[in-house]
């Protein structure tokens, strides 16, 4: 078994997927973002957290345990 317990097959055939709805909404970085997304929507302890310039979103299903900072990384640290 391959990530979160699906064939690679499987995993492949949502990437394709995923990547075709995705690439309506955001840049590449979205890709990166998926796994993390759908991790925190499969846990009911998680927390998503970005900091992104231009870009700091999540899907809804997971707002509510999101922190979203729409910032330069640099900055943002500077400031902790």
């Amino acid at each position: 078994m391959g990530y979160c317990g699906m064939a690679s097959g499987e995993i492949s055939i949502r990437y394709r997927e995923f990547h075709h709805m995705v690439r309506k909404k955001h840049n590449t970085p979205g890709i990166i973002k998926y796994p993390f997304w759908q991790m925190t929507a499969e846990n009911p302890k998680a927390v998503y957290a970005c900091i992104n310039y231009g870009e700091a979103v999540c899907p809804k299903e997971i707002e509510e345990r999101a922190i979203c900072i729409d910032g330069d990384i640099g900055a943002v640290l500077k400031l902790l």
